[in-house]
């Protein structure tokens, strides 16, 4: 069951980018409303199953589950934002490298072991994803006085802060219910991204109609069916292995921009796609079986 969610979990994310592309508004309006419209989503749910276990959360855990909050909302914020500077590839490919940071992060924070085959998956699946960005877009690796190297470095960031996410998720999954965890650090973090707003002085609206449309699909595919499901299988699963199955969505995020947003791949794209599913496949089964 954990590893079907996590099947789950990779399609929905896929849409993230391109639903992001679609929709005419700026980053943080984006990711502002996003994050508003699932919290929204989870609250009734949150109310009927799991209104106790959120009142009987500490200050402590309340401080925690802030900071979780809030490493989402830079994640959100810069990654969103990494999309307006380079390619739907590029961008997808270097936000997942959150892989490598979980895995440092995992082994470090609770030990846990690294087996050969999860080190050389996560290393073939990132040497592919880096063909994938590459071929898509040169300049935003190469060009160092271009807009594109800055939404790389928006996107390296959103890694960053996406593995501290993860990983503070593994540990306080450990002792809450998903419907709990979500639904409480959800709500902190467009309070964030409220500040966030305010110091960049963007309004909240107006903006066209579609643009929310696409936004509610952004909180209801990606956030509720791909970070919430996440969530979920974090419990049973190690971070490490989780999060490298994630090295998926930059092959779902290029196909699914070829067919909608026509941004078609080099062959030698494809053949970065081909060398992700192969460290996935690696890192995720041969990982499990502990070979």
């Amino acid at each position: 069951m954990p590893y079907a969610a996590m099947a789950v979990s990779v399609a929905a994310v896929s849409f993230a980018a391109i639903f992001i592309r679609l929709a005419d508004a700026p980053p943080l309006v984006v990711s502002f409303y996003r994050l508003l419209f699932a919290t929204l989503l989870l609250a009734p749910v949150a109310v009927i199953k799991s209104r106790n276990e959120i009142a009987a959360l500490s200050s402590k855990q309340h401080l925690v589950l802030a900071g979780v909050g809030l490493a989402l909302a830079v994640h959100f914020a810069t990654w969103i934002a990494s999309l307006s500077y380079t390619s739907v590839a590029a961008s997808v490919t270097i936000v997942s490298t959150e892989a490598v940071f979980v895995t440092i992060g995992s082994h470090y924070v609770f030990r846990e072991r690294v087996n050969r085959f999860v080190a050389a998956g996560v290393a073939i699946a990132l040497a592919g994803g880096a063909v994938i960005a590459v071929s898509d877009s040169p300049a935003s690796i190469l060009d160092f006085g271009g807009s594109a190297l800055f939404g790389d470095l928006l996107a390296l960031l959103g890694a960053m802060s996406a593995a501290v996410y993860i990983l503070a998720g593994r540990r306080l999954r450990r002792h809450m219910g998903i419907i709990a965890y979500a639904t409480t650090a959800y709500f902190y973090t467009p309070l964030f991204l409220g500040v966030f707003l305010l110091a960049a002085r963007t309004p909240l609206y107006p903006y066209p109609a579609e643009s929310f449309g696409w936004i509610a699909a952004l909180a209801v595919i990606p956030m509720l069916l791909g970070h919430t499901v996440f969530n979920w299988v974090l419990k049973y699963l190690p971070a490490h292995t989780v999060s490298a199955s994630l090295l998926l969505e930059p092959a779902g995020s290029t196909l699914l921009a070829m067919l909608i947003l026509s941004e078609y791949p080099k062959p030698a794209t494809l053949a970065g796609a081909a060398a992700v599913l192969a460290g996935v496949y690696l890192a995720v089964v041969r990982g499990r079986r502990g070979d």
